[in-house]
């Protein structure tokens, strides 16, 4: 990944106005947790994109639900710059900043699986931020329709914050997944938890599931990881 970026930054001298090399390189970064210049580069990418048609892409597909990932699924750059960007000064702890870019991703979305992936960050952060009202009306848009056409955890976590889905399922879920799903559901718990400072030795336990089964690139054990340090007053989180 560190070579990725290598490369990505000579490819960009050359094509300095293309929105995808800013998107992709910005990504890296973050997985790689620089996190300042993932924000960078992805706010880069969302204005070199203002004005422009939906920038196509295929990313690879995940695995969730017990379905396997059939190989490449298609979205935009302006979404991923968009949701990723957000995620980022999510895991940074600028909550007021990362809210209104995630809601920009999610009007950008292009399938129910994208929307309710950047609603879900959404909603984390404004809770975060303390604006519980705006939060609640996140809730409110979710339907549970959006379920039939979604294949992963985010609008099933939706739903259970929303009052529709037991809280039990979602425990069970995390019990029982596997890989990313395993993550968010386990991380989806610890948020809620890390709301009520009593629950605080409960919190770390679920937040050490999220950050647990090597999957250290993907979003939520970035967030996991990014929540642990805070909780234990380490300044700087490392990769493990």
């Amino acid at each position: 990944m560190r070579e990725a970026v290598g490369i990505f930054s000579q490819v960009v001298v050359a094509h300095f106005n293309d929105p995808r090399v800013y998107r992709e390189r910005g990504e890296v970064l973050l997985r790689l947790r620089h996190l300042d210049g993932a924000i960078a580069d992805l706010r880069k990418a969302g204005l070199l994109a203002v004005g422009r048609g939906p920038i196509m892409e295929a990313v690879p597909a995940l695995e969730s639900e017990g379905i396997e990932a059939p190989g490449i699924a298609l979205t935009t750059t302006q979404y991923q710059a968009f949701l990723l960007q957000g995620v980022a000064l999510y895991c940074k702890g600028n909550y007021a900043a990362a809210y209104p870019v995630l809601a920009e991703a999610a009007g950008l979305a292009l399938t129910a699986d994208e929307r309710s992936r950047a609603m879900l960050w959404l909603f984390f952060a404004l809770r975060r931020v303390g604006e519980g009202s705006d939060a609640k009306s996140v809730l409110d848009l979710v339907e549970p329709e959006w379920a039939e056409n979604a294949h992963f955890p985010e609008i099933h976590l939706l739903l259970a914050y929303k009052g529709l889905v037991p809280s039990d399922s979602i425990t069970a879920r995390a019990l029982a997944g596997r890989g990313a799903e395993r993550a968010l559901y386990s991380y989806g718990i610890a948020y809620f938890l890390q709301l009520r400072p009593e629950r605080r030795v409960d919190a770390e336990t679920w937040l050490l599931r999220a950050h647990s089964g090597g999957n250290w690139a993907t979003l939520t054990y970035l967030a996991a990881e990014a929540d642990l340090a805070r909780l234990r007053g380490v300044k700087r989180v490392q990769i493990r």
